[in-house]
């Protein structure tokens, strides 16, 4: 019976922790025990040397690229005449010289200039050299391209009044649809909740149920071998009873031994 009672136990226990597991699941979202146990932990072994121009990078199992300190040391002195050209620090006497070949002369350079003239400046001729017909005719052109663009942009902003409206009703409809499956969601995880919370508390209840009885068990069992132990003695008249053997039983201690016994055999019953 207490091996009954050990395993139901357990498998109690085991339903509970299974339980909980989903309480998390529903709270925090799916896989989060699982990442929080297992961790985050990497070891050096993982990783991976891999070469890229002359340079060793360690490439860990999240794809995180490592450089060491010694291939950036190496790097930087194979590469360091590049980063910063040297200088010549000898005297003018021994520096190689230039030769006139090597200097190109222009012999007309700031002889002869542009000269350009500002966009004001260019108007304002334009207009002294314009013609009363030119300025109707400049009038007329720049009156037909204006009304012309306008009613384009009338007809666009119509067309895209009408794309936009029907826009705007699909990303309604939409965002409706999203409130929905949201309210849907949320009201479904409240029910999971809740179903998950009774159960917690009728298996709690059943784990206290479990000891309670365990712990009867083991009290009688207790209380059993205690009564077979007694049972090899002689229980006297006495308040409370005593219980002895002597040295050399005779036939009285015999018999009162027997009756012992017999009155202990009867308490074992009640267990």
């Amino acid at each position: 019976m207490a091996v009954d009672v050990n395993s139901a136990l357990n498998r109690a226990y085991e339903e509970l922790r299974n339980i909980d597991l989903d309480f998390v699941n529903i709270i925090w979202g799916p896989g989060s025990r699982s990442a929080n146990d297992s961790g985050n932990v990497t070891n050096a072994s993982n990783d991976r040397r891999i070469l890229d121009g002359g340079r060793r990078i360690i490439v860990g199992p999240d794809g995180s690229a490592k450089r060491s300190r010694h291939d950036d040391d190496l790097w930087n002195e194979q590469h360091q005449h590049n980063r910063y050209p040297q200088r010549d620090y000898s005297p003018p006497s021994l520096r190689p010289q230039r030769t006139l070949s090597s200097v190109i002369m222009s012999s007309t350079s700031g002889a002869s200039t542009i000269e350009t003239k500002s966009r004001t400046a260019v108007i304002t001729e334009k207009k002294k050299s314009e013609t009363k017909e030119d300025a109707v005719r400049n009038r007329r052109l720049f009156s037909n391209l204006l009304v012309g663009t306008l009613r384009q942009f009338q007809k666009e902003e119509k067309t895209v009044g009408v794309k936009g409206q029907a826009q705007l009703e699909k990303q309604r409809e939409v965002e409706r649809r999203l409130e929905e499956n949201e309210k849907e969601n949320r009201e479904r995880l409240l029910r999971e909740r809740d179903s998950l919370m009774e159960k917690r508390r009728d298996k709690e209840m059943q784990i206290q149920a479990l000891r309670r009885q365990k712990a009867i068990e083991q009290s009688a069992e207790e209380k059993t071998k205690h009564f077979q132990r007694l049972a090899c003695f002689i229980q006297t008249q006495t308040k409370p009873p005593l219980f002895f053997l002597p040295s050399k039983h005779t036939l009285r201690t015999l018999e009162l031994l027997k009756d012992s016994s017999k009155k202990i055999e009867s308490l074992l019953i009640l267990f």
